[in-house]
């Protein structure tokens, strides 16, 4: 072979050699951040929702009597006139870690049925982020009804809110739907 093409061939594997280096460097880089990039994209996922919460609390009386948060957010956006009904069903719309492993919305409704005053006067749990999102991220996030959209920092503040609403049911204070209760000790006990 000529020196000019072994050189060329060289410098074509060297090339490619470096190529995928870096490329496994920056896989790697991409995996580290996803908990804090996740935790980001569903802070703002979450406060587009909060907005169709105060939207639709304006304007009905209650929140629908569905337990599913996608079929929930869906029938609360009709009835604001959303304009992208489609919105609930997109990445955009979810909780990405849940949106990634199974396509679902993520989010756990817990209001469904309640009444939209009831659940501003006790500051009543409206939907949170369940215990298989967020491993390992900074944030998760839950909606109480004075629209109070939090940032739960780890598990102890996750399960105060949820201990919480468990206890304004038990209490007779929130009357919160059988599977709304269901859902809320269902989460907690994954917690444990």
């Amino acid at each position: 072979m000529r020196p000019v093409k072994i050189r060329f061939l060289m410098i074509v594997v060297a090339l490619l050699t470096a190529l995928i280096i870096c490329g496994s460097w920056l896989l790697q880089e991409r995996r580290r951040s996803r908990p804090w990039t996740d935790s980001v994209s569903c802070a703002n996922h979450a406060i587009q929702l909060k907005l169709l919460f105060y939207r639709y609390g304006e304007a009905a009386e209650s929140f629908p009597a569905v337990g599913n948060a996608r079929d929930a957010f869906t029938k609360m956006g009709a009835a604001v006139g959303h304009a992208h009904a489609g919105w609930f069903s997109h990445p955009a719309s979810a909780c990405p870690e849940s949106y990634r492993a199974n396509g679902g919305i993520g989010y756990v409704f817990v209001a469904d049925g309640l009444s939209t005053k009831q659940v501003v006067e006790h500051d009543a749990l409206v939907f949170f982020c369940p215990a298989a999102s967020h491993q390992g991220a900074r944030d998760a996030h839950a909606l109480q009804g004075t629209l109070n959209l939090q940032c739960l920092r780890n598990d102890a503040e996750r399960i105060a809110v949820l201990e919480r609403a468990l206890q304004q049911a038990e209490s007779g204070e929130v009357p919160y739907s059988p599977g709304a209760i269901a859902r809320i000790k269902e989460d907690l006990a994954a917690r444990e």
